[in-house]
């Protein structure tokens, strides 16, 4: 259920996460662009990158297509926050727990390009990617059984492609074990690590994923310790209460995103040799 903000105050700060959210309008313009600002120049440390995981599992189109998923849950956001009054002003509206979603949409996917491209040793980027193929190789398998398909090319085949991409890029045999391993490469680790490379502090970007997370998979712990709550009344042993999200918690969310998803176009770009 979407809120109207009335709190000057906490309208005043909305607006400000709003003018946070223009950059988006700008970030999508980027992504949007025909003339392929995401395109790798010959010679860059990502165009070595594509070759050494040739010809399904390029580091380019992986973190663009990361990056362009962030950047759609923020616009996203924007244009939930902001709705027409009665009167026909704009006016800034809080749900409960959609845009934590949105929030954490675009964390995930901003951390996971700069988690991806951050280490500066090339093996280290190709195993990163490897192992982020391996879970979505296990995720595409359950997809597969629930609807009782079979995929194109077997489970087998494609985790062997993986080893073979592996050793050609000079992984140890200690390196392939753990490419599927997925508790290697989970998003609290991802998150922690792309937040110290993005000069962010990580204990801040911990909190912002956890929190929308949570309040993303409607986990009650949540709704009780992170949203503002007022009880209105009790029916039998049910207790009636008004909740809103806290305009502070949407704030802090919002930075931590929007500074992750400039830290990944910055790494892209050098990467890619590309001026965006």
């Amino acid at each position: 259920m979407a809120v109207e903000v009335t709190n000057q105050q906490e309208q005043r700060q909305l607006w400000q996460v709003v003018d946070l959210l223009d950059r988006a309008s700008t970030w999508e313009s980027i992504t949007n662009d025909p003339s392929g600002v995401w395109i790798v120049q010959p010679g860059s440390p990502l165009a070595v990158d594509d070759a050494a995981t040739a010809p399904r599992h390029h580091l380019s189109s992986y973190s663009w297509n990361a990056i362009t998923v962030a950047v759609d849950h923020l616009h996203c956001l924007r244009r939930s926050l902001i709705e027409n009054s009665a009167t026909g002003r704009p006016q800034v509206f809080l749900h409960t727990h959609a845009q934590a979603s949105l929030l954490r949409g675009a964390l995930e996917n901003a951390a996971r390009v700069i988690w991806l491209l951050g280490p500066e040793v090339r093996r280290q980027r190709v195993f990163r990617r490897l192992g982020l193929q391996a879970r979505e190789i296990t995720a595409s398998d359950k997809i597969h059984k629930i609807i009782g398909a079979t995929p194109p090319r077997t489970t087998q085949v494609r985790s062997d492609e993986l080893r073979a991409l592996g050793k050609a890029a000079g992984l140890t045999s200690t390196e392939l074990k753990k490419v599927f391993n997925p508790h290697e490469f989970g998003y609290a680790r991802i998150v922690t690590q792309a937040a110290t490379l993005a000069s962010l502090d990580s204990n801040l970007a911990r909190f912002a994923w956890n929190g929308c997370s949570a309040l993303a998979h409607g986990d009650f712990h949540a709704t009780l310790s992170l949203l503002d709550r007022e009880v209105v009344g009790q029916q039998d042993t049910m207790m009636l209460g008004r909740i809103t999200m806290p305009v502070q918690l949407l704030h802090a969310a919002a930075i931590v995103s929007t500074r992750l998803i400039d830290a990944a176009l910055s790494r892209y770009r050098e990467c890619a040799g590309r001026q965006i």
